[in-house]
Protein backbone atom coordinates (compact mmCIF):
# COMPACT_ATOMS: atom_id res chain seq x y z
CA UNK A 1 0.00 0.00 0.00
CA UNK A 2 1.42 3.33 -1.03
CA UNK A 3 1.34 5.81 1.81
CA UNK A 4 -0.28 9.07 0.71
CA UNK A 5 -0.03 12.18 2.85
CA UNK A 6 -2.19 15.11 1.93
CA UNK A 7 -1.36 17.99 4.26
CA UNK A 8 -4.40 20.22 4.53
CA UNK A 9 -4.43 23.93 4.95
CA UNK A 10 -4.32 24.56 8.68
CA UNK A 11 -5.93 27.95 8.22
CA UNK A 12 -8.97 26.62 6.38
CA UNK A 13 -9.41 23.81 8.88
CA UNK A 14 -9.29 26.06 11.92
CA UNK A 15 -11.58 28.66 10.44
CA UNK A 16 -14.37 26.09 10.35
CA UNK A 17 -13.86 25.01 13.98
CA UNK A 18 -15.99 25.93 16.97
CA UNK A 19 -15.52 25.00 20.64
CA UNK A 20 -17.91 22.81 22.60
CA UNK A 21 -17.82 20.98 25.92
CA UNK A 22 -19.46 18.19 27.91
CA UNK A 23 -18.18 15.76 30.51
CA UNK A 24 -15.92 13.00 29.24
CA UNK A 25 -15.79 9.80 31.27
CA UNK A 26 -12.61 7.96 30.28
CA UNK A 27 -12.42 4.24 29.69
CA UNK A 28 -8.91 2.97 30.35
CA UNK A 29 -9.37 -0.10 28.19
CA UNK A 30 -10.36 1.60 24.91
CA UNK A 31 -8.08 0.85 22.01
CA UNK A 32 -6.72 4.06 20.53
CA UNK A 33 -7.87 3.45 16.96
CA UNK A 34 -11.21 2.03 18.08
CA UNK A 35 -11.93 5.13 20.10
CA UNK A 36 -11.09 7.40 17.20
CA UNK A 37 -13.45 5.35 15.03
CA UNK A 38 -16.23 5.78 17.59
CA UNK A 39 -15.62 9.50 17.41
CA UNK A 40 -16.36 9.53 13.66
CA UNK A 41 -12.78 10.12 12.54
CA UNK A 42 -12.20 6.93 10.59
CA UNK A 43 -15.37 6.55 8.55
CA UNK A 44 -14.49 5.84 4.92
CA UNK A 45 -17.98 6.59 3.60
CA UNK A 46 -18.03 10.02 5.23
CA UNK A 47 -14.54 10.78 3.93
CA UNK A 48 -15.57 10.11 0.34
CA UNK A 49 -18.42 12.64 0.50
CA UNK A 50 -16.64 15.26 2.56
CA UNK A 51 -15.25 18.46 1.09
CA UNK A 52 -12.54 18.52 3.82
CA UNK A 53 -9.26 16.81 3.08
CA UNK A 54 -7.61 14.71 5.77
CA UNK A 55 -4.17 13.31 6.35
CA UNK A 56 -3.96 9.59 6.92
CA UNK A 57 -1.24 7.29 8.18
CA UNK A 58 -3.09 4.03 8.61
CA UNK A 59 -0.05 1.87 7.86
CA UNK A 60 1.49 3.02 11.13
CA UNK A 61 -1.73 2.82 13.12
CA UNK A 62 -2.48 6.57 13.42
CA UNK A 63 -5.06 8.56 11.52
CA UNK A 64 -5.60 12.29 11.94
CA UNK A 65 -7.26 15.41 10.61
CA UNK A 66 -4.35 17.81 10.96
CA UNK A 67 -0.61 17.25 10.66
CA UNK A 68 1.57 20.04 12.02
CA UNK A 69 5.30 20.19 11.41
CA UNK A 70 6.54 22.15 14.42
CA UNK A 71 5.87 22.81 18.09
CA UNK A 72 5.16 26.48 17.38
CA UNK A 73 2.48 25.45 14.88
CA UNK A 74 1.07 22.97 17.39
CA UNK A 75 0.94 25.65 20.11
CA UNK A 76 -0.89 28.04 17.81
CA UNK A 77 -3.89 25.77 17.33
CA UNK A 78 -7.10 27.08 18.92
CA UNK A 79 -10.80 26.52 18.40
CA UNK A 80 -10.63 22.83 17.52
CA UNK A 81 -13.93 21.10 16.92
CA UNK A 82 -14.91 18.17 19.18
CA UNK A 83 -13.61 14.97 17.66
CA UNK A 84 -10.59 16.60 16.02
CA UNK A 85 -7.37 14.56 15.83
CA UNK A 86 -4.16 16.58 15.56
CA UNK A 87 -0.78 14.97 14.87
CA UNK A 88 2.72 16.35 15.37
CA UNK A 89 5.24 15.38 12.71
CA UNK A 90 7.68 12.66 13.77
CA UNK A 91 11.03 13.79 15.04
CA UNK A 92 13.21 14.60 18.03
CA UNK A 93 12.28 17.86 19.74
CA UNK A 94 14.84 19.47 22.05
CA UNK A 95 13.89 21.93 24.83
CA UNK A 96 10.37 22.30 23.48
CA UNK A 97 7.52 23.87 25.45
CA UNK A 98 4.18 22.48 24.31
CA UNK A 99 0.79 23.91 25.32
CA UNK A 100 -2.30 22.00 24.20
CA UNK A 101 -5.79 23.47 24.38
CA UNK A 102 -9.21 22.16 23.50
CA UNK A 103 -12.75 21.44 24.57
CA UNK A 104 -14.16 18.17 23.39
CA UNK A 105 -17.28 16.33 24.41
CA UNK A 106 -18.03 13.04 26.09
CA UNK A 107 -18.36 11.23 22.78
CA UNK A 108 -15.93 13.34 20.80
CA UNK A 109 -12.78 14.22 22.72
CA UNK A 110 -10.02 16.21 21.06
CA UNK A 111 -6.95 14.04 20.48
CA UNK A 112 -3.27 14.96 20.11
CA UNK A 113 -0.97 12.26 18.74
CA UNK A 114 2.33 11.75 16.96
CA UNK A 115 2.46 11.30 13.19
CA UNK A 116 3.19 7.60 13.70
CA UNK A 117 3.10 5.60 16.90
CA UNK A 118 6.08 6.51 19.07
CA UNK A 119 7.45 8.82 16.39
CA UNK A 120 7.70 12.00 18.49
CA UNK A 121 10.44 12.20 21.13
CA UNK A 122 10.98 15.17 23.45
CA UNK A 123 14.36 15.69 25.10
CA UNK A 124 16.14 18.12 27.40
CA UNK A 125 14.07 20.87 29.00
CA UNK A 126 10.90 19.93 27.17
CA UNK A 127 7.53 20.13 28.87
CA UNK A 128 3.84 19.87 28.02
CA UNK A 129 0.84 21.68 29.51
CA UNK A 130 -2.78 20.69 28.94
CA UNK A 131 -5.72 23.10 29.23
CA UNK A 132 -9.43 22.56 28.64
CA UNK A 133 -11.68 19.55 28.86
CA UNK A 134 -12.00 16.11 27.29
CA UNK A 135 -8.56 16.23 25.68
CA UNK A 136 -6.54 13.05 25.03
CA UNK A 137 -2.75 13.12 24.71
CA UNK A 138 -1.66 9.83 23.21
CA UNK A 139 1.64 8.19 22.36
CA UNK A 140 4.35 10.76 23.11
CA UNK A 141 7.81 9.98 24.49
CA UNK A 142 10.15 11.96 26.70
CA UNK A 143 13.78 10.88 26.97
CA UNK A 144 16.23 12.09 29.62
CA UNK A 145 14.31 15.17 30.73
CA UNK A 146 16.34 17.94 32.38
CA UNK A 147 14.84 19.82 35.34
CA UNK A 148 14.10 23.48 34.67
CA UNK A 149 12.21 26.35 36.25
CA UNK A 150 8.82 24.88 35.29
CA UNK A 151 9.33 22.00 37.73
CA UNK A 152 7.55 19.36 35.64
CA UNK A 153 7.67 17.40 32.40
CA UNK A 154 3.91 16.97 31.90
CA UNK A 155 1.18 18.98 33.58
CA UNK A 156 -2.60 18.97 33.64
CA UNK A 157 -3.40 22.61 34.39
CA UNK A 158 -5.89 23.89 36.97
CA UNK A 159 -8.41 24.59 34.22
CA UNK A 160 -8.26 21.02 32.89
CA UNK A 161 -11.02 18.49 33.41
CA UNK A 162 -11.57 14.94 32.21
CA UNK A 163 -8.38 14.93 30.17
CA UNK A 164 -6.22 11.86 29.55
CA UNK A 165 -2.53 11.11 29.15
CA UNK A 166 -2.06 7.60 27.79
CA UNK A 167 0.30 5.28 25.94
CA UNK A 168 3.16 7.67 26.67
CA UNK A 169 6.53 7.25 28.37
CA UNK A 170 9.21 9.14 30.27
CA UNK A 171 12.64 7.66 30.84
CA UNK A 172 15.61 9.17 32.62
CA UNK A 173 18.14 6.38 32.16
CA UNK A 174 20.68 8.67 30.49
CA UNK A 175 20.52 11.48 33.09
CA UNK A 176 22.91 12.17 35.95
CA UNK A 177 22.10 11.83 39.65
CA UNK A 178 20.79 15.19 40.86
CA UNK A 179 19.86 15.89 44.47
CA UNK A 180 19.74 19.67 43.99
CA UNK A 181 17.15 20.34 41.27
CA UNK A 182 13.66 19.23 42.27
CA UNK A 183 11.18 18.42 39.53
CA UNK A 184 8.12 16.28 39.08
CA UNK A 185 7.64 14.27 35.92
CA UNK A 186 3.84 14.38 36.16
CA UNK A 187 1.88 17.19 37.86
CA UNK A 188 -1.88 16.74 38.01
CA UNK A 189 -4.20 19.67 38.71
CA UNK A 190 -7.82 20.16 37.69
CA UNK A 191 -10.60 17.60 38.08
CA UNK A 192 -11.28 14.14 36.77
CA UNK A 193 -8.06 13.71 34.80
CA UNK A 194 -6.47 10.35 34.00
CA UNK A 195 -2.96 8.97 33.53
CA UNK A 196 -3.20 5.48 32.08
CA UNK A 197 -1.16 2.86 30.23
CA UNK A 198 2.05 4.86 30.51
CA UNK A 199 5.60 3.85 31.43
CA UNK A 200 7.84 5.87 33.75
CA UNK A 201 11.38 4.63 34.15
CA UNK A 202 14.45 5.62 36.15
CA UNK A 203 13.90 9.10 37.54
CA UNK A 204 17.32 10.18 38.82
CA UNK A 205 16.71 13.65 40.25
CA UNK A 206 15.03 14.70 43.48
CA UNK A 207 11.27 15.17 43.56
CA UNK A 208 8.23 12.90 43.47
CA UNK A 209 7.64 11.25 40.11
CA UNK A 210 3.87 11.84 39.95
CA UNK A 211 2.02 14.39 42.11
CA UNK A 212 -1.65 15.22 42.50
CA UNK A 213 -2.01 18.85 43.61
CA UNK A 214 -5.21 19.76 45.44
CA UNK A 215 -7.14 22.99 45.10
CA UNK A 216 -9.17 24.29 48.02
CA UNK A 217 -12.75 23.12 47.97
CA UNK A 218 -12.36 21.08 44.78
CA UNK A 219 -12.19 17.25 44.93
CA UNK A 220 -9.60 16.09 42.41
CA UNK A 221 -11.16 12.74 41.43
CA UNK A 222 -8.23 11.76 39.21
CA UNK A 223 -7.39 8.22 38.09
CA UNK A 224 -3.88 6.76 37.86
CA UNK A 225 -4.21 3.33 36.29
CA UNK A 226 -2.38 0.58 34.40
CA UNK A 227 0.98 2.33 34.51
CA UNK A 228 4.46 0.81 34.80
CA UNK A 229 6.67 2.56 37.36
CA UNK A 230 10.38 1.90 37.96
CA UNK A 231 12.59 4.06 40.18
CA UNK A 232 15.61 2.01 41.29
CA UNK A 233 17.96 4.86 42.24
CA UNK A 234 18.05 6.33 45.76
CA UNK A 235 19.64 9.74 46.26
CA UNK A 236 21.45 9.97 49.61
CA UNK A 237 22.74 12.75 51.85
CA UNK A 238 26.22 13.18 53.32
CA UNK A 239 25.37 10.63 56.03
CA UNK A 240 24.32 8.08 53.39
CA UNK A 241 20.68 8.36 54.42
CA UNK A 242 17.96 8.47 51.75
CA UNK A 243 16.84 12.03 51.02
CA UNK A 244 13.17 12.78 51.57
CA UNK A 245 11.00 13.57 48.56
CA UNK A 246 11.62 10.63 46.22
CA UNK A 247 8.15 9.12 46.23
CA UNK A 248 6.78 7.46 43.12
CA UNK A 249 3.27 8.86 43.67
CA UNK A 250 2.10 11.55 46.06
CA UNK A 251 -1.51 12.66 46.40
CA UNK A 252 -1.80 16.01 48.17
CA UNK A 253 0.56 17.61 50.65
CA UNK A 254 0.54 18.55 54.33
CA UNK A 255 -1.37 21.79 53.82
CA UNK A 256 -4.24 20.05 51.99
CA UNK A 257 -4.10 16.77 53.89
CA UNK A 258 -7.58 17.03 55.44
CA UNK A 259 -9.22 17.74 52.10
CA UNK A 260 -11.06 15.12 50.05
CA UNK A 261 -9.17 14.12 46.91
CA UNK A 262 -11.21 11.02 46.00
CA UNK A 263 -8.56 9.71 43.61
CA UNK A 264 -8.20 6.12 42.42
CA UNK A 265 -4.82 4.42 41.96
CA UNK A 266 -5.36 1.00 40.42
CA UNK A 267 -3.80 -1.77 38.32
CA UNK A 268 -0.34 -0.18 38.39
CA UNK A 269 2.93 -2.11 38.49
CA UNK A 270 5.67 -0.79 40.79
CA UNK A 271 9.00 -2.48 40.18
CA UNK A 272 12.16 -1.57 42.12
CA UNK A 273 10.54 1.71 43.15
CA UNK A 274 13.10 2.40 45.87
CA UNK A 275 13.28 6.19 45.76
CA UNK A 276 13.55 7.38 49.35
CA UNK A 277 13.21 3.78 50.63
CA UNK A 278 10.34 4.95 52.80
CA UNK A 279 7.23 5.98 50.89
CA UNK A 280 6.54 4.41 47.51
CA UNK A 281 3.13 6.05 47.56
CA UNK A 282 2.60 8.97 49.93
CA UNK A 283 -1.06 9.60 50.67
CA UNK A 284 -1.61 13.14 51.94
CA UNK A 285 -5.34 13.65 51.46
CA UNK A 286 -8.69 12.00 52.17
CA UNK A 287 -10.97 9.53 50.46
CA UNK A 288 -8.50 7.89 48.09
CA UNK A 289 -8.66 4.28 46.90
CA UNK A 290 -5.61 2.11 46.19
CA UNK A 291 -6.50 -1.23 44.61
CA UNK A 292 -5.26 -4.04 42.33
CA UNK A 293 -1.69 -2.72 42.24
CA UNK A 294 1.47 -4.83 42.27
CA UNK A 295 4.45 -3.75 44.38
CA UNK A 296 7.36 -5.91 43.23
CA UNK A 297 10.67 -5.81 45.12
CA UNK A 298 10.15 -2.13 45.97
CA UNK A 299 11.71 -0.63 49.08
CA UNK A 300 9.28 1.25 51.30
CA UNK A 301 5.53 1.16 51.80
CA UNK A 302 2.22 2.44 50.59
CA UNK A 303 2.10 5.11 53.29
CA UNK A 304 -1.11 6.70 54.53
CA UNK A 305 1.00 9.62 55.77
CA UNK A 306 -1.70 12.30 56.15
CA UNK A 307 -5.44 12.37 55.62
CA UNK A 308 -8.35 10.13 56.55
CA UNK A 309 -10.82 7.60 55.20
CA UNK A 310 -8.71 5.94 52.55
CA UNK A 311 -9.12 2.36 51.39
CA UNK A 312 -6.28 0.01 50.45
CA UNK A 313 -7.52 -3.29 49.08
CA UNK A 314 -6.57 -6.18 46.80
CA UNK A 315 -2.96 -5.15 46.29
CA UNK A 316 -0.05 -7.59 46.01
CA UNK A 317 3.22 -6.78 47.77
CA UNK A 318 6.03 -9.19 46.86
CA UNK A 319 9.44 -8.51 48.40
CA UNK A 320 11.38 -11.72 47.73
CA UNK A 321 13.20 -11.11 51.03
CA UNK A 322 14.87 -7.89 49.82
CA UNK A 323 15.64 -5.59 52.75
CA UNK A 324 13.31 -2.62 53.38
CA UNK A 325 10.50 -3.97 51.19
CA UNK A 326 7.27 -3.30 53.06
CA UNK A 327 3.50 -3.17 52.83
CA UNK A 328 1.14 -0.54 54.29
CA UNK A 329 1.74 2.09 56.98
CA UNK A 330 -1.32 3.59 58.71
CA UNK A 331 -1.51 7.11 60.16
CA UNK A 332 -4.78 9.02 60.63
CA UNK A 333 -8.46 8.14 60.92
CA UNK A 334 -10.95 5.83 59.27
CA UNK A 335 -8.61 3.90 56.99
CA UNK A 336 -9.48 0.41 55.73
CA UNK A 337 -6.79 -2.08 54.72
CA UNK A 338 -8.26 -5.32 53.47
CA UNK A 339 -7.76 -8.30 51.17
CA UNK A 340 -4.12 -7.49 50.40
CA UNK A 341 -1.33 -10.05 50.13
CA UNK A 342 2.09 -9.28 51.63
CA UNK A 343 4.63 -11.94 50.77
CA UNK A 344 8.31 -12.34 51.73
CA UNK A 345 8.70 -8.68 52.63
CA UNK A 346 12.15 -7.92 54.05
CA UNK A 347 11.35 -4.82 56.11
CA UNK A 348 10.42 -4.31 59.74
CA UNK A 349 9.54 -1.34 61.93
CA UNK A 350 7.69 1.15 59.77
CA UNK A 351 8.50 -1.00 56.74
CA UNK A 352 6.72 -4.07 58.10
CA UNK A 353 3.93 -5.76 56.20
CA UNK A 354 1.57 -3.59 58.25
CA UNK A 355 2.67 -0.74 60.50
CA UNK A 356 0.16 1.06 62.72
CA UNK A 357 1.86 4.21 63.96
CA UNK A 358 1.61 5.97 67.30
CA UNK A 359 0.41 9.57 66.94
CA UNK A 360 1.29 12.98 68.35
CA UNK A 361 -0.84 14.99 70.77
CA UNK A 362 -2.19 18.10 69.05
CA UNK A 363 -0.28 17.17 65.95
CA UNK A 364 0.52 19.75 63.30
CA UNK A 365 -0.64 19.10 59.75
CA UNK A 366 2.84 17.87 58.88
CA UNK A 367 3.06 15.73 62.02
CA UNK A 368 1.71 12.30 62.95
CA UNK A 369 -2.05 12.24 63.44
CA UNK A 370 -3.27 9.60 65.91
CA UNK A 371 -4.70 6.42 64.41
CA UNK A 372 -8.43 6.11 65.02
CA UNK A 373 -11.07 3.66 63.78
CA UNK A 374 -8.79 1.75 61.42
CA UNK A 375 -9.94 -1.59 60.00
CA UNK A 376 -7.44 -4.30 59.03
CA UNK A 377 -9.15 -7.41 57.73
CA UNK A 378 -8.81 -10.39 55.41
CA UNK A 379 -5.16 -9.71 54.62
CA UNK A 380 -2.55 -12.43 54.11
CA UNK A 381 1.05 -12.09 55.33
CA UNK A 382 3.36 -14.85 54.15
CA UNK A 383 6.88 -15.34 55.56
CA UNK A 384 7.60 -11.64 55.99
CA UNK A 385 10.43 -10.46 58.21
CA UNK A 386 7.65 -8.94 60.35
CA UNK A 387 3.98 -9.12 59.43
CA UNK A 388 2.70 -6.44 61.81
CA UNK A 389 4.31 -3.74 63.92
CA UNK A 390 1.67 -2.07 66.09
CA UNK A 391 1.81 1.14 68.13
CA UNK A 392 5.09 1.94 66.40
CA UNK A 393 6.98 4.99 67.68
CA UNK A 394 9.32 6.84 65.36
CA UNK A 395 10.13 9.69 67.75
CA UNK A 396 9.67 10.72 71.38
CA UNK A 397 6.83 13.08 70.36
CA UNK A 398 4.66 10.15 69.31
CA UNK A 399 2.83 9.39 72.55
CA UNK A 400 -0.79 8.76 71.49
CA UNK A 401 -1.70 5.09 71.07
CA UNK A 402 -4.13 3.93 68.36
CA UNK A 403 -7.82 3.89 69.29
CA UNK A 404 -10.67 1.82 67.90
CA UNK A 405 -8.55 -0.41 65.66
CA UNK A 406 -10.08 -3.67 64.41
CA UNK A 407 -7.79 -6.49 63.24
CA UNK A 408 -9.90 -9.38 62.01
CA UNK A 409 -9.76 -12.49 59.83
CA UNK A 410 -6.15 -11.99 58.75
CA UNK A 411 -3.65 -14.78 58.16
CA UNK A 412 -0.05 -14.07 59.18
CA UNK A 413 2.49 -16.89 58.86
CA UNK A 414 6.09 -16.27 59.92
CA UNK A 415 9.01 -18.21 58.47
CA UNK A 416 9.19 -20.34 61.62
CA UNK A 417 7.74 -20.56 65.10
CA UNK A 418 10.81 -18.71 66.43
CA UNK A 419 10.34 -15.72 64.09
CA UNK A 420 8.27 -12.74 65.11
CA UNK A 421 4.94 -12.38 63.37
CA UNK A 422 3.62 -9.43 65.43
CA UNK A 423 5.34 -6.81 67.55
CA UNK A 424 3.46 -4.46 69.83
CA UNK A 425 5.09 -1.50 71.56
CA UNK A 426 3.69 -0.84 75.04
CA UNK A 427 2.55 2.60 76.19
CA UNK A 428 1.28 4.03 79.47
CA UNK A 429 -2.20 4.01 78.01
CA UNK A 430 -2.36 0.90 75.86
CA UNK A 431 -3.74 0.88 72.35
CA UNK A 432 -7.38 0.01 71.82
CA UNK A 433 -7.12 -2.91 69.39
CA UNK A 434 -9.84 -5.52 68.93
CA UNK A 435 -8.80 -8.90 67.57
CA UNK A 436 -11.01 -11.58 66.03
CA UNK A 437 -10.72 -14.52 63.69
CA UNK A 438 -7.00 -14.15 62.93
CA UNK A 439 -4.60 -17.01 62.16
CA UNK A 440 -1.17 -16.13 63.59
CA UNK A 441 1.92 -18.33 63.40
CA UNK A 442 5.19 -17.21 64.97
CA UNK A 443 6.17 -15.14 68.01
CA UNK A 444 4.06 -12.26 69.30
CA UNK A 445 6.09 -9.63 71.15
CA UNK A 446 4.05 -8.13 74.04
CA UNK A 447 0.92 -10.17 73.48
CA UNK A 448 -1.14 -8.24 76.03
CA UNK A 449 -4.26 -8.99 73.97
CA UNK A 450 -4.13 -12.72 74.62
CA UNK A 451 -4.17 -13.59 70.94
CA UNK A 452 -4.01 -17.30 70.16
CA UNK A 453 -0.94 -18.45 68.24
CA UNK A 454 -0.85 -21.53 66.03
CA UNK A 455 1.58 -24.22 67.19
CA UNK A 456 1.78 -25.93 63.80
CA UNK A 457 2.59 -23.94 60.68
CA UNK A 458 -0.63 -23.58 58.67
CA UNK A 459 -0.88 -24.23 54.97
CA UNK A 460 -0.07 -21.12 52.97
CA UNK A 461 -3.26 -19.70 51.45
CA UNK A 462 -3.58 -19.88 47.69
CA UNK A 463 -2.32 -16.80 45.91
CA UNK A 464 -5.12 -15.21 43.90
CA UNK A 465 -2.77 -12.55 42.50
CA UNK A 466 -0.42 -12.89 39.55
CA UNK A 467 2.46 -10.38 39.46
CA UNK A 468 3.32 -11.32 35.89
CA UNK A 469 -0.23 -10.53 34.83
CA UNK A 470 -0.21 -7.21 36.68
CA UNK A 471 3.04 -6.32 34.90
CA UNK A 472 1.75 -7.45 31.51
CA UNK A 473 -1.40 -5.32 31.80
CA UNK A 474 0.46 -2.18 32.87
CA UNK A 475 2.33 0.22 30.61
CA UNK A 476 1.95 1.21 26.98
CA UNK A 477 -0.64 -0.64 24.90
CA UNK A 478 0.74 -1.83 21.56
Amino acid sequence: MIKILIVISLYSFLSSCSPSGDIYDTDDNHDVKDEYSQNGQDNDAEDEDSDSETTDSEEDGNSYDVLVSSVSELNSITGLKPGSIVALKDGIYEDSKVSLRGDGTENEPIVFISETKGGVIFRGKSSMNVYGSHVIIDGFRWENPSPDASGYVFKFEKTSSHCVLRNSSITGTGTEQDAEHDSKWISIYGTGNTVTHCSFEDKRNIGALCVVWLEKGKPAEHVISYNHFTRPMTLRDSKNSPINGQETIRIGDSSTSLQDANCIVEHNYFYHCHGEEGEIISNKSCGNIYRYNGFHESKGTLTLRHGNNCKVHDNYFLGNNISSTGGVRIIGEGHVVESNRMEKLGGDGYKSGLCVVRGEKNNALNGYAPVKSAVVRNNVFIECKLAMHLNYKGSSNQTVAPVGVTISDNTAIAKSSSSYVVKYEKTTIEADIRWSGNTLYGKFDNNIFGCKLETVKPDIPENKYDMDKIRANAGIVD
